[in-house]
């Protein structure tokens, strides 16, 4: 199964890779103010939020993907690197969802579940746009599987709620992912549920 897993990681992959070719960049109203303050970002030389977008300015509580999106323009001078690297994101979100599936209910689940989230189409269309859903959802999900594997290992419990404020600096709703994890341990894992929960919002924190 966990051939299975891969091969279909690297084929999504390379079909989200034919969707960019295809269809470009698209701009959205977010995107433009990503690449906007990113652009402004890079000429005062600070991080986002810098000086000069900090009066006169809507604040963007996005902050992870403008400064993502700062360090790309700023190596490559173009937006479709970062694209690419959305659609690497994607493919492996995918794998992710899999295997947490797989660890919390079967392998047929896994398959079924990583097979419906090929083929949502909106997770085609968003490799082409500039969001910051991709980041946020992946890293979430990376910690949620950490945590999952992981849950007697207090320091990798410790990175995995690190990894959760991770995807929070890209789009400030990851608590829901923290406390779904909280909700499982008190409905499905309940012990050492003290000591679990206090690694996890210790590394989030």
């Amino acid at each position: 199964m966990q051939s299975s897993y891969r091969k279909l990681t690297i084929l999504f992959f390379l079909f989200l890779v034919a969707i960019l070719a295809i269809f470009g960049y698209t701009p959205t109203n977010d995107g433009a103010g990503y690449i906007e303050y990113a652009e402004t970002c890079i000429e005062t030389g600070e991080p986002y939020p810098c000086t000069n977008l900090i009066k006169g300015y809507p604040f963007i509580w996005n902050i992870g993907v403008v400064n993502l999106t700062a360090l790309f323009l700023w190596i490559y001078h173009s937006v479709y690197p970062i694209l690419l690297f959305f659609c690497l994101l994607k493919a492996l979100t995918g794998l992710l969802i899999a295997k947490i599936a797989e660890s919390i209910f079967n392998s047929k689940v896994a398959l079924t579940a990583f097979i419906l989230y090929i083929l949502y189409p909106n997770n085609w269309g968003e490799v082409t746009m500039l969001n910051s859903e991709t980041p946020m959802i992946f890293l979430a999900l990376f910690a949620f599987y950490i945590i999952l594997r992981n849950s007697e290992n207090t320091r990798w419990l410790f990175l995995g709620g690190m990894l959760m404020a991770l995807a929070n600096w890209f789009r400030p709703i990851a608590l829901i992912f923290l406390g779904s994890i909280i909700l499982y341990y008190i409905f499905l894992e309940r012990k050492n549920i003290i000591r679990k929960t206090t690694g996890i919002l210790s590394g989030y924190i």
